[in-house]
């Protein structure tokens, strides 16, 4: 479907169902020198009628088009104009192709202008200006760059991380409206938000997204999560875009080596045999890599022996230690 529509000040003048409205001036068609702003959709099909001067000027009359680079690029990429004056459109009419062609924003408006000059005589010449706007429709949907988002955080860090914008080329009010987030788990739904800013006076149109964490990851207690991070449009039956968010939770040193058993005993018999085992310990770290590795001390107390002047050692405590820390 394509549509557009010719107004005057003076009347309404129907052409192909096409659309322009008087912006300034006085008779669009009646060499007042005025503009027309001629609205089309970007669907329009080839051959399509946007202008026949034949029909709106005088009888008898020569025509020349002044087409030139204007607001957005050149006019004869997409309009064009046989021996009769008549203005058509040449071919592929996609909005988002001319706006990569002119090498342009999506959210840019797309506006040809051109003059059209009417000769009859030295005393009869109309001189009219033309805007023809490439009006959007929806025809693209949101997407994704990646598929599946992976963000690392180290735990009892709450910094937040930039998340990836969709692309949907389609300008603001048939492109992507908001974003939001996705989760089975009522966890992960209380520990993290979506934080969403957006182009100061255009609440559609989306500068940055941030994943905000609104609490404490703690990577002994859990090590991941899984979001969906959600792109979708506005209208009624809106197309969407999903991106698999997966946020690793990385270790520090925060954990202290300690014991399996709080406390070890052993009996020796006094003809036990030097490198003879006599107990064995065991204690953990819930730290990861590095940070859980960790050697043992022996904190040697020996008691007081009359009998033996060299105060042999005859008991001790055991640490395990992970260099500044001890647990016991």
């Amino acid at each position: 479907m394509f549509s557009a529509r010719i107004t005057s000040v003076f009347g309404t003048f129907l052409l192909l169902a096409l659309t322009c409205v008087v912006v300034q001036g006085t008779n669009c068609l009646c060499g007042d020198n005025c503009t027309c702003d001629i609205e089309l959709t970007e669907n329009t099909p080839a051959g399509t009628v946007i202008l026949d001067p034949n029909v709106d000027y005088p009888s008898g009359s020569t025509f020349h088009y002044s087409p030139a680079v204007l607001q957005t690029g050149p006019f004869d990429m997409f309009f064009t104009h046989g021996d009769d004056s008549v203005l058509t459109v040449s071919g592929n009419f996609d909005r988002e192709a001319m706006v990569a062609a002119l090498q342009k924003h999506a959210f840019d408006p797309v506006v040809f202008s051109f003059t059209l000059v009417a000769y009859k005589s030295v005393h009869d010449i109309f001189s009219d200006k033309y805007r023809i706007h490439i009006l959007d429709i929806d025809d693209n949907v949101p997407e994704f760059a990646i598929e599946h988002k992976v963000l690392e955080y180290f735990e009892h860090n709450s910094n937040k991380k930039p998340l990836e914008l969709a692309v949907d080329d389609d300008q603001a009010e048939n492109g992507t409206w908001q974003y939001y987030l996705e989760t089975d788990d009522p966890e992960t739904e209380a520990l993290f938000y979506l934080e969403v800013d957006t182009v100061p006076g255009n609440s559609h149109i989306f500068s940055l997204l941030q994943l905000v964490v609104n609490g404490t990851l703690d990577r002994e207690e859990r090590a991941n999560y899984s979001l969906r991070l959600v792109a979708e449009e506005g209208n009624s039956n809106p197309d969407r875009a999903v991106q698999e968010v997966s946020v690793i939770v990385l270790d520090k040193c925060d954990k202290y080596p300690t014991f399996v058993m709080t406390r070890y005993e052993a009996t020796v018999m006094e003809n036990t045999t030097v490198g003879q085992l006599i107990v064995k310990v065991e204690a953990v770290d819930l730290d990861v890599g590095s940070y859980g590795k960790f050697d043992y001390e022996i904190d040697r107390l020996c008691a007081v022996n009359p009998l033996d002047p060299q105060q042999t050692c005859v008991s001790g405590d055991i640490y395990p230690t992970d260099g500044s820390r001890v647990g016991n």
